[in-house]
């Protein structure tokens, strides 16, 4: 079995396609008869430096993994299969990663280099868990998780979203606010589900706040997004970076707070 553990939407589809442009016919057959391509969720992965191929984690024990592997990885320690994990993809990504989005650019304004100085920073730990708890409300009415679920899930996710172990450097987990601004990424995308379901979103409107005033010089996304805020208007940029329609109600929560903290 090959495990995609890039935490990307598809990954496994686009290693299979990748292979197949490199394969006769006969040797395509073989392998999907062979070889078991699956999905993972890791938690939390960062390149370590000392090699191209050397990696660190935050020693989370588990690793959630399609389903369809169940024949290849069932006696794999720490794997558990699961057939909802495009869900929990985005339970994932609207948790762990909007909180690694608070840290990263409110660390940035506070002139902190590491998110473990974010996370130690009370301030940034209450909007972190403010967020956090807006986007589970929502996720859990919307997908219809349970109340233990969640309990367990963010207990593991405070024990594990920032470890000392892992060189988080902030530059790094901010770059591009461009993407993670965008509608189905870290920020809009839980603000969104929130504003769908009827939810309150201050929190969340918040964190895009914070991404939104990332000007950090070496960040060419960061750059471009100030251009546009400077050329088209605020209003205009949330629109369209976090592609919703003139009126959206995310626009008026993001802009009150804009004007609070710039």
């Amino acid at each position: 079995a090959v495990l995609m553990c890039l935490n990307q939407a598809g990954s496994d589809e686009k290693m299979r396609e990748l292979l197949r442009k490199r394969m006769t016919e006969q040797e395509s057959s073989r392998f999907r008869e062979a070889v078991c391509i699956a999905d993972t969720i890791v938690r939390r992965i960062c390149v370590s430096g000392d090699g191209p191929l050397d990696i660190r984690t935050n020693g989370f024990p588990r690793l959630l993994c399609q389903s369809s592997a169940g024949e290849f990885c069932a006696d794999i320690e720490g794997v558990e299969l699961s057939d909802r994990l495009d869900i929990m993809k985005t339970v994932k990504l609207y948790t762990y990663n909007l909180v690694h989005a608070c840290y990263s650019y409110g660390g940035y304004r506070k002139g902190y280099r590491c998110l473990i100085e974010s996370h130690r920073d009370s301030e940034l730990r209450g909007l972190a868990e403010r967020a956090l708890g807006q986007s589970i409300a929502a996720l859990k009415k919307a997908y219809g998780f349970s109340d233990r679920f969640f309990e367990q899930y963010t207990g593991e996710l405070w024990a594990y979203a920032v470890v000392e172990a892992l060189p988080d450097e902030i530059t790094r987990v901010a770059a591009d606010p461009v993407r993670k601004l965008s509608r189905w990424e870290r920020i809009a995308g839980p603000a969104l589900l929130c504003e769908q379901e009827g939810l309150p979103f201050d929190a969340i409107a918040e964190v895009a706040v914070l991404a939104l005033l990332y000007r950090e010089p070496a960040d060419e996304a960061a750059a471009e997004l100030q251009r546009r805020i400077g050329a088209c208007g605020l209003e205009k940029t949330v629109q369209t970076v976090c592609g919703v329609e003139l009126g959206n109600p995310l626009i008026a929560a993001v802009c009150r707070r804009y004007e609070d903290l710039s």
